[in-house]
């Protein structure tokens, strides 16, 4: 499969010292959250009763369809996926305000990226924070190129 330049590249700080990931290490929200692999609800993007949902506190993202998310932990980039949609409730559920949804088949972990990996391809100005940053979309092929120990979720046959 030839790969595109997305729409737009972002980047989503998941918060380690939230209840929901605390006491995480990189390797666990790889395997467990992103490929799929925990058997708990919350702690798992392709749970089958709504694969690629991934439910958010406070503030959405502004990003159109088929932009690739870059996820943030533990100062590093873990991992990755094509949003498909972003849902505003109408009312809170629970603590939640909202959820992206993400298209299963794109989901990929990778040997996690630091600040010299992203700043290689992003600039030298690139930080890690807080704050959902969008980066420049035509050095994402750049970045795809750099990445090692790709891998992507096994997916049944209806997608999830």
């Amino acid at each position: 499969m030839a790969l595109i330049i997305p729409p737009a590249v972002r980047v989503l700080p998941m918060d380690s010292t939230d209840q929901e990931f605390a006491n995480r290490s990189a390797e666990w929200m790889q395997t467990r959250f992103f490929l799929g692999q925990s058997p708990d609800e919350g702690s798992n993007l392709l749970w089958p009763s709504h694969p690629g949902r991934y439910r958010f506190r406070e503030l959405g993202l502004v990003a159109e369809p088929n932009s690739v998310i870059l996820f943030q932990f533990q100062s590093h980039i873990i991992a990755s996926a094509a949003l498909v949609w972003v849902e505003h409730y109408s009312q809170p559920d629970g603590q939640c305000s909202g959820a992206f949804w993400f298209d299963p088949p794109s989901v990929r972990v990778f040997y996690p990226v630091d600040v010299d990996g992203m700043r290689r391809i992003w600039g030298t100005d690139f930080v890690f924070s807080n704050v959902r940053q969008t980066l420049d979309r035509s050095r994402y092929l750049g970045f795809v190129s750099q990445l090692r120990g790709v891998a992507a979720p096994v997916l049944l046959g209806d997608g999830r």
